[in-house]
């Protein structure tokens, strides 16, 4: 009889502790990308082209004054008087 409650009590412990594992993997990946930490990784590849601004795509609107410029070297957007953004400096 013990063997058999140790076993109830150990696949039971197995049971509660894995779905709460697999769930704070989950939370953990899903704060990871909130915080942008594969799309920033995926946006420092040199090779990936710049996407344009809707403002440049669509004829007779101009950006405004205090619209962030794309970086020359990344084409990621920030605001400043300088052409590189404060990753490619």
């Amino acid at each position: 009889m013990d063997a058999e409650l140790l076993f109830r009590l150990g696949s039971t412990a197995v049971l509660v502790v894995l779905p709460t594992l697999l769930f704070l993997g989950l939370w953990r990946g899903l704060m990871a990308l909130r915080d942008d930490v594969l799309v920033d990784r995926l946006g420092r590849r040199r090779d990936v082209a710049p996407r344009p601004s809707p403002l440049d795509v669509i004829p007779g609107v101009s950006a405004p004054d205090n619209a962030p410029t794309p970086c020359a070297r990344c084409g990621r957007p920030f605001r400043g008087e300088r052409s590189r953004c404060e990753n490619c400096r």
